[in-house]
């Protein structure tokens, strides 16, 4: 969908309206992500994927009007897409509609395969990768990672402060949550994060140390060397000083999740290093993706750097595994760190790699520092990407989620806690269908409101 949704200038499309632009996006973006996670449940077969990869690519071509080489632009050619670099708001929308997409499916066992479930404590899995891309993701884009950003005390103060609110914001969450949970009696593993700590608390640990120790290090601190000795240390821990039996084992010899606070939670509170450490690797990346580029020879370089970092990226993963602890979720150790960053990078490598072919196939490029008069188009026409079109990707869907991500990933855990208290699917069977029709329905949900949201022009975030 990532190509789809490439803008571009020109005549005027047309102005669809906006239901009919929330029907593009949902065929585009919304169903093939759903189908994407359920539909190899059952009889898989590989021309399912083949199918679903050639039907992109047709609405790739389609889109653009292919018209072969005379539209390839030179190396020295404005490379207009880059400035936006739609490729990471795809990015993101990606790994958040998937992720609301797989905590309500992985309680329907009719349509979600067992091995995508989260593991107990060592492996790999698709349900692995929710917490930790959300946290590279967070470091990929964080104010620190921006080229425009200023490394002044003034500016890191003021970072520091709004990181500090949107900490307390997800503090509150999930304490709520947590309350919530032990209300209604629903079962959440203990070998998860603890007896009390959640997703929320990881997130606001993360991003309250992060803004704490790049306020109060040196200018020129670099993130990987930051990143890498945190989690190099913190796997040091682990292997070398017993820190793997305490948590298994439980800190005061007691394996279960009882007694004091840090005892009960000591998956969740630990495993919180791990993550910092890979808020780092993420924030390094960034800062080179969001260096500036105007040109496509500029592109295909930064293209090649990051190919190259997921090359070691992935032997690393390999290495780790083999010789120093295999990848654990429950603790966020080295392993795990390498895999989250070789596994987000692919898919980032992935999507650029779509964005490229689509703007070389279009005839059309949006020029970004085009005056306001220019007649400036994007797909779907619709008045609130084309007064947009300049800071937003051009799907009224892929902006919106990215503009809303929190107010999405709460809608889909309060939905996934509604659709479990009124179906209750640990205890009944469903048909394959009805189980799809469901989740169907929730997501189509839950993208309708951030959509609605987004085009009435709704800002939620007020930290």
């Amino acid at each position: 969908s990532s190509g789809i949704n490439a803008e571009y200038g020109g005549p005027d499309p047309g102005k669809p309206s906006h239901p009919i632009r929330y029907g593009k996006d949902w065929l585009t973006i919304g169903l093939p992500t759903l189908l994407l996670y359920t539909l190899e449940r059952h009889e898989y077969h590989p021309h399912y994927d083949t199918a679903l990869l050639v039907l992109s690519l047709a609405l790739i071509v389609i889109r653009f009007r292919f018209n072969p080489l005379k539209s390839l632009p030179s190396p020295d050619s404005t490379y207009t897409f880059a400035a936006s670099r739609t490729y990471i708001t795809a990015f993101r929308t990606f790994v958040t509609v998937s992720t609301v997409i797989c905590i309500l499916a992985v309680d329907f066992r009719e349509i979600f395969d067992d091995s995508y479930h989260k593991t107990r404590v060592y492996g790999y899995s698709l349900m692995d990768t929710g917490v930790g891309s959300f946290v590279f993701m967070a470091g990929l884009v964080a104010p620190e990672a921006r080229a425009e950003h200023s490394d002044s005390w003034n500016s890191r103060k003021k970072n520091l402060k709004k990181s500090l609110g949107g900490a307390t914001v997800l503090l509150v969450i999930g304490a709520l949550r947590t309350i919530i949970l032990g209300y209604l009696g629903y079962d959440v593993s203990v070998f998860e994060y603890g007896r009390d700590w959640n997703f929320f608390f990881t997130l606001a640990a993360v991003k309250a140390f992060s803004s704490g120790i790049l306020t109060v290090l040196p200018f020129n601190t670099q993130p990987w060397l930051l990143g890498g000795a945190i989690v190099v240390g913190y796997q040091a821990l682990l292997s070398q000083f017993g820190l793997t039996d305490a948590l298994q084992e439980g800190l005061t010899g007691n394996s279960l999740h009882e007694g004091g606070f840090l005892n009960a939670n000591r998956e969740g509170i630990f495993s919180s290093v791990g993550m910092i450490g890979l808020y780092f690797c993420g924030l390094t990346l960034g800062r080179i993706i969001f260096q500036k580029r105007t040109t496509l020879g500029e592109v295909r370089s930064m293209y090649g750097q990051l190919a190259a970092i997921c090359f070691v990226a992935w032997n690393s993963t390999v290495l780790s595994h083999i010789f120093v602890e295999k990848a654990s979720r429950c603790y966020a150790n080295m392993t795990y760190v390498l895999w989250t960053i070789s596994h987000n990078l692919t898919i980032i490598l992935g999507i650029l790699a779509v964005e490229i072919l689509a703007n070389a196939l279009s005839s059309r490029t949006v020029d970004l520092t085009a005056t306001e008069t220019s007649r400036v188009y994007v797909v779907g026409g619709c008045k609130t990407c084309v007064e947009r079109s300049r800071t937003a990707s051009c799907a009224c869907l892929i902006p919106a989620v990215q503009q809303n991500e929190l107010l999405y990933f709460l809608l889909g855990n309060i939905l996934t806690g509604l659709v479990n208290f009124i179906y209750e699917p640990h205890n009944h069977s469903f048909r394959p269908e009805h189980a799809m029709a469901i989740l169907a329905v929730y997501l189509a949900t839950i993208n309708a409101t951030v959509t609605i949201i987004f085009v009435r022009k709704i800002r939620l975030k007020f930290w």
